[in-house]
């Protein structure tokens, strides 16, 4: 594992127990990835992590509940992520920062992505120091 990924960890824990906890969203149909976000995101950063399955079930989320940061994949069954991007952006109008997380690197999901919202596109697999420094420069 990279040596400044577990300096972030590190630095996670000296923000001490504060309220102040980051709401983060993470939509991708693969509970591995979800489970593997999870895990970098709560040894990194003081927060609290919702799942979902799908774009569907994340707009529902949205649509109920406030969080600081979305971060979806692409492939996803009932909703893609392109489909919730655009969702998110037109229909609900939140500013919510999107950052997708896809095995997907063809330029044209990248830039229709970028398009219709998302802040940023990286692709798996994921950096772990490189996802947590995108987070920390998206939600201050």
């Amino acid at each position: 594992m990279n040596p400044n990924f577990m300096k972030l960890g590190a630095l996670r824990e000296s923000e001490g127990r504060s309220n102040n906890r980051k709401k983060i969203l993470i939509a991708d149909d693969s509970r591995a990835v979800r489970q593997l976000l999870r895990m970098m995101l709560e040894r990194c950063i003081v927060c609290d992590v919702t799942e979902a399955e799908d774009g569907q079930e994340a707009l529902e989320m949205l649509q109920v509940r406030g969080f600081d940061i979305l971060i979806t994949d692409i492939n996803m069954p009932r909703m893609n992520g392109l489909s919730l991007i655009g969702r998110i952006r037109k229909d609900l109008n939140l500013p919510i920062p999107i950052i997708i997380v896809t095995t997907l690197g063809h330029e044209e999901d990248r830039d229709a992505g970028l398009n219709l919202g998302a802040n940023t596109y990286i692709t798996k697999p994921i950096n772990g120091s490189f996802l947590i420094s995108t987070i920390n420069g998206l939600i201050k």
